[in-house]
């Protein structure tokens, strides 16, 4: 059996902040600080994906929204460059930041003509089913499976999250008074991991425990009968079978 594919895991990371113009005074700096933040989330769950790192930022428009979306990668279906991610959309409108494997990929690939390179990677597959149906490929897709997508038209972000909910998907929406107390999330309109180290890491939220959370785990060795809730009081995760959208 191919154990890496039994054992299939990557790692998203991203950032979505509030907008600043090119020409801002404080632009550069800011830029550079959110960057550095990527990269110690990206760090932090290098041991989800140790064959490759991967950054994309969207910045320097002044409207809607400010990106920075990270991947940690281990490589199974299209070991080469040709799956690196983040990975952009021929018209650069989308970008994706994937882990999880998609079963019927092939299928996928047929039905959207996908190019025959191409369609060695599900990933790139993932990508041409989002930029074909949106939101609407979810019904299509058989797999596991959590995901980013940044809209540069939109400047609108989509996190989605397999049925079962196989991948792992947390989140955090630093408040203005937590972004006030905490200078190095100031800006930060949302935060997104695979785990929740990397959230805690970068002081994005704290960590504290949510006692009926860890009151469940410890009776059932699971928390997942309250939805969206996570051990920790300010990370929340997307539900499974769900998919989150946050816009301007």
């Amino acid at each position: 059996p191919n154990l890496r594919y039994a054992r299939s895991v990557c790692a998203i990371v991203g950032l979505i902040t509030d907008p600043v113009p090119a020409d801002a005074p404080v632009a550069a700096e800011r830029t550079a600080h959110f960057r550095a933040l990527l990269q110690r989330m990206l760090t932090t769950l290098r041991h989800r994906g140790p064959d490759g790192e991967g950054s994309v930022f969207d910045t320097d428009s002044g409207r809607g929204a400010d990106a920075y979306l990270g991947h940690r990668r281990l490589s199974i279906l299209a070991p080469g460059p040709l799956a690196d991610q983040p990975m952009r959309s021929a018209d650069g409108r989308y970008t994706l930041s994937f882990n999880g494997a998609i079963y019927n990929f092939v299928e996928l690939a047929r039905d959207l003509d996908v190019p025959p390179l191409l369609a060695r990677s599900d990933t790139a597959v993932l990508l041409s089913a989002w930029a074909r149906w949106g939101v609407d490929c979810l019904a299509r897709l058989n797999g596991m499976f959590a995901f980013a997508v940044w809209d540069a038209r939109d400047r609108t972000l989509h996190l989605c999250r397999d049925r079962f909910g196989e991948k792992p998907l947390l989140y955090v929406r630093p408040t203005p008074t937590t972004n006030a107390t905490r200078p190095v999330g100031g800006g930060v309109r949302l935060a997104y991991a695979s785990e929740a180290k990397a959230l805690l890491a970068v002081g994005l939220a704290a960590p504290r425990l949510s006692a009926p959370a860890l009151a469940e785990f410890l009776a059932t060795h699971d928390i997942d009968h309250r939805p969206g809730q996570t051990l920790f009081l300010e990370i929340a995760q997307v539900e499974p079978g769900t998919f989150l959208t946050l816009r301007p």
